[in-house]
């Protein structure tokens, strides 16, 4: 916590859109996504800084998400529950 920098504005802005949710994440369309933006505004893709995604069947018995960049789409990190 630094109270020098605190502010009231948006940091990040998250955009995930609704999906089917209801299955086991084999389809594309299925796999949750979601893209990650700096700043305050909403979607702006000049400033998105990540795109996350579901792999397929969300990582078995352990949930996880995919976290790609946003040039080349190459993964540089995983979120595991």
């Amino acid at each position: 916590y630094a109270p020098e920098y605190e502010t009231n504005q948006a940091i990040m802005f998250f955009d995930r859109p609704c999906k089917c949710g209801g299955c086991c994440s084999i389809c594309d369309i299925c796999r949750q996504e979601m893209t990650v933006h700096a700043g305050a505004g909403g979607y702006n893709p000049s400033k998105q800084i990540a795109y996350i995604k579901e792999p397929i069947l969300g990582g078995f018995f352990s949930p996880q998400l995919e976290v790609m960049d946003r040039e080349e789409g190459n993964q540089i990190a995983t979120i595991t529950a």
